[in-house]
């Protein structure tokens, strides 16, 4: 991830379920509400110029597609190392909400 804005976040265990069912336990869990990172109609997160991606290869050059608008990031992961994954972790999951409504 870019750096981004952070409202809120939180650490700690996650279990993840798929209907019902339990497929991982115990995963590192995080949670962020952010400036929203990604582009509402692409989900991409761009270079500066906006012609490339963001590369965590070259963290610095990165654009934050609206940071008017939030959105919620979930990572979960294990702690088994695997080095032919990036991020180097045998289960990397990070799900995106963009669809997020403020209750105050």
């Amino acid at each position: 991830m870019p750096k981004v804005r952070t409202y809120l976040a939180s650490w700690g265990p996650a279990d993840v379920f798929v209907n019902g069912e339990l497929v991982y336990e115990g995963l590192d869990g995080h949670m962020m509400y952010t400036g929203r990172s990604r582009d509402a109609d692409t989900y991409a997160i761009y270079s500066k110029d906006r012609k490339g991606f963001f590369s965590p290869m070259d963290p610095a050059n990165y654009s934050i597609a609206n940071p008017d608008e939030r959105e919620i990031h979930f990572v979960a992961h294990s702690n088994d190392e695997d080095s032919g994954n990036f991020p180097p972790n045998k289960v990397w999951i990070h799900l995106n909400f963009t669809d997020v409504v403020e209750v105050k």
